[in-house]
């Protein structure tokens, strides 16, 4: 194993490189006394909700105002991230999530919602849905994070644990806030729910690039991950990528409106089960 190849492509799949396009339209709400920083931008419904995971709201800058020309979108940076507040305590995933529910019902975003998430973003998009069912209408996961993706990766080889810690110990105060967050999910296995994702639209998003190179067979393992949570959904589509690194977002970004857009009018066409 490399180590400075995988700790690059593990970097990289923690959360990628900050977006650098500019964002326009931000604004701060206040969730409990602390504020967040959104762009709202669009009309209509479902809402279509960015979630950035361990990075800020300008990973988006790309996609969002395409979006928004068929759609009401909702970007936002978490707790200590980007311009947001830092909040105080553990950034468990739970909290996470109700944060996220607050910053919306505070926002005036109506649901339902349409979950657009990336990396770590997609972890917490499934969560959300599972614990605010009747609010979600779609899932778009752009390379999505899945809870036994250390396990697995670990397992075909045994040094990535010790090079992904390596890791973690460079990420801003925000960021590994919420990796350590997320460290008994990741470390189980376990979302720590015996609750199923609502059978809601969904588009999954797979980079066959993303995933450590030095590993033999990670991609393979990456992509049977994906397909396992697409098999979850009765009208979905999987997209699998060899174009774009762990940002599809930014290298094939019409993969990801495409894809929203899909989702978006398949649940406006009343496809989510009853």
């Amino acid at each position: 194993m490399n180590p400075l190849t995988t700790a690059a492509a593990i970097a990289c799949l923690l959360e990628g490189v900050m977006g650098t396009r500019a964002v326009h339209a931000q604004e701060l709400v206040d969730v409990g006394g602390r504020h967040l920083e959104i762009v709202r931008s669009g009309h209509g419904r479902p809402t279509v909700v960015f979630e950035s995971g361990i990075t800020d709201l300008r990973i988006w800058s790309g996609i969002q105002p395409r979006v928004a020309a068929f759609a009401a979108t909702v970007s936002y940076s978490h707790s200590g991230i980007g311009r947001s507040q830092p909040s105080q305590g553990s950034r468990a995933p739970d909290r996470v999530v109700q944060e996220l529910h607050d910053l919306l019902g505070r926002a005036g975003a109506r649901p339902p919602y349409v979950l657009v998430g990336h990396s770590m973003g997609g972890l917490y998009a499934r969560l959300f849905a599972i614990r605010y069912p009747s609010e979600v209408s779609g899932l778009v996961l752009v390379d999505g994070a899945h809870e036994r993706q250390v396990r697995e990766f670990t397992r075909l080889d045994s040094a990535f644990i010790r090079i992904r810690e390596a890791g973690l110990k460079s990420l801003e105060p925000g960021p590994r806030a919420e990796m350590d967050g997320l460290a008994t999910i990741l470390s189980s296995g376990d979302l720590g729910t015996t609750d199923k994702l609502p059978d809601v639209p969904m588009a999954v998003l797979t980079s066959t690039r993303s995933t450590p190179p030095s590993i033999p067979g990670a991609a393979k393992v990456w992509r049977e991950l994906h397909d396992e949570i697409f098999r979850s959904a009765t009208h979905g589509m999987h997209v699998v990528t060899s174009r774009s690194g762990h940002l599809i977002q930014k290298d094939e970004p019409d993969l990801v409106v495409n894809a929203t857009r899909w989702v978006v009018d398949a649940a406006n066409a009343g496809r989510t089960p009853k």
